[in-house]
């Protein structure tokens, strides 16, 4: 993980008596199963508050089955919440949800592992299975809550 905390006229938020903490940088989110792919996301971290992308492109992602899909490699550890307060997006090319459609990113909490629900259920999904005859993506967005400042 790399991270810059840019110059004095960067961090300017001031509340009270109270600094924001603002922090940017990039860190290695790998694909759990299959082949344990890896790709470079890019993070921004104000506060407490954690925004993370990144966006496997690869003809070379395989199926998954068992657990459930996992990326492991967030830059920060996740608050434990409850309610879980985690929400994103994510966007496919190329791939079928054994569970269903509507699927979002959650943060596993206590640890920096990512794992993928289908929305109103909140079912975590076992599989995702690649569709022959392409390119594949997959592309995520996520917010969550870190106890690191």
């Amino acid at each position: 993980m790399s991270g810059l905390i840019n110059s004095a006229g960067s961090r300017s938020g001031v509340i009270g008596e109270t600094e924001l903490d603002y922090e940017e940088g990039t860190f290695t989110a790998t694909f759990v199963h299959g082949n344990q792919e890896s790709t470079t996301g890019v993070y921004t971290k104000v506060g407490r508050l954690v925004q993370v992308a990144f966006n496997f492109e690869s003809k070379t992602i395989s199926s998954t089955s068992g657990t459930g899909v996992q990326v492991s490699g967030m830059p920060f550890t996740a608050r434990e919440m409850s309610p879980a307060m985690y929400n994103g997006a994510i966007s496919t090319k190329n791939f079928d949800y054994s569970s269903g459609s509507n699927v979002q990113p959650f943060m596993t909490t206590s640890t920096t592992t990512m794992q993928f629900s289908t929305s109103g259920d909140s079912t975590i999904i076992g599989g995702l299975n690649y569709i022959d005859g392409g390119d594949r993506y997959l592309r995520v967005s996520c917010s969550y809550f870190t106890d690191t400042e």
